[in-house]
């Protein structure tokens, strides 16, 4: 079993490594519109800062602001776990899967992983 690079005391259930960035997001769901960072990204998932997560299992529209494009990107996503509290360096968040995204978004996305400057 792999070892969570973030919290050494919760099994790693991600299939592809993570990467740092800083990126502006846009979550929009039924109830709430919000701007707030991507702290880090997979191919497959973010994780997104924010003193109120969402409840897991939630799902959310998201607008993506990349480094490199001109146009946002946009994604639909589900809440797979929340951090309420700041544990060590990680700040109160949530992880979503990215269940929609369009191929323009995928490329973006895979550019960011390729280009970050730090693997976790």
């Amino acid at each position: 079993m792999k070892t969570n690079t973030v919290r050494k005391d919760v099994p790693e259930k991600r299939e592809c490594p993570r990467v740092e960035v800083q990126l502006k997001v846009d979550l929009r769901t039924k109830y709430i519109y919000t701007t707030t960072s991507v702290l880090n990204v997979s191919k497959n998932g973010i994780f997104i800062r924010t003193p109120n997560p969402l409840p897991e299992g939630s799902e959310v529209d998201i607008v993506m602001h990349f480094t490199k494009e001109i146009d946002p990107s946009h994604f639909k996503g589900v809440v797979r776990w929340r951090q309420q509290k700041p544990h060590g360096a990680m700040p109160p968040g949530m992880g979503l899967q990215l269940i929609s995204p369009d191929r323009r978004g995928m490329a973006a996305l895979a550019d960011e992983v390729k280009h970050a400057p730090k693997n976790f």
